[in-house]
């Protein structure tokens, strides 16, 4: 790996690192973090839209890939129940743990279209991603209406919206108390999606 790819890869992991806690995260944050210049992470990615764009992306990737990982285990006859426990604790967790992610990608007026692009195209478009988690669906409740599979695949990843909006609420109001951090709540709120998919 050459000095230029190198720089590149450091500002983009800086900024995962920084976003993650962060919406409000500046060029500059991003460029000292690196102990770069601010020239220097327009120079290699253009602007701080295109660079957030990137991070965001392979962040939902990852995403994607370990849910992927619960998709293959049903291959292995994996109890569905588990899998998808699984795969809601994964999505759950997501959400939790890049709060600041989240924000930037529902706060900020200036990406607001952006990040409903990315979600759209990731999770609710005729892609890969989402014939893969159809067919999962379908095969695991045994079911061959496309309709059944995808009002299912709908109740699934419905385990952002709670986080979500409650992530969105706090960050507009501090005095939001929640109990969604706590364990004992993601157990709760993943086994009543379940009982919804059934």
């Amino acid at each position: 790996m050459n000095k230029k790819e190198k720089t590149k890869e450091l500002i983009i992991n800086k900024t995962k690192e920084l976003i993650v806690k962060n919406s409000d995260v500046t060029i500059k944050d991003i460029a000292d973090a690196c102990f770069i210049n601010i020239a220097a992470v327009n120079y290699h990615f253009g602007s701080k839209d295109n660079l957030i764009g990137i991070v965001i992306n392979d962040l939902i990737n990852n995403l994607k890939e370990q849910i992927f990982i619960e998709v293959e285990k049903l291959d292995q006859s994996v109890d569905l129940k588990a899998s998808l426990a699984t795969m809601l604790e994964i999505i759950y967790n997501f959400t939790l743990g890049n709060t600041g992610v989240i924000r930037y990608l529902f706060l900020n007026k200036d990406y607001q279209q952006n990040s409903t692009n990315i979600l759209i195209d990731s999770f609710f478009s005729d892609n890969d991603f989402t014939k893969k988690i159809l067919a999962y669906i379908m095969k695991g409740f045994k079911i061959d209406d496309v309709t059944i599979a995808y009002a299912k695949y709908m109740v699934l990843f419905s385990a952002f919206s709670i986080p979500l909006f409650i992530e969105i609420a706090k960050s507009s109001n501090d005095n939001i108390i929640s109990s969604i951090e706590y364990d004992f709540f993601k157990e709760t709120y993943i086994s009543e999606i379940l009982k919804l998919l059934n």
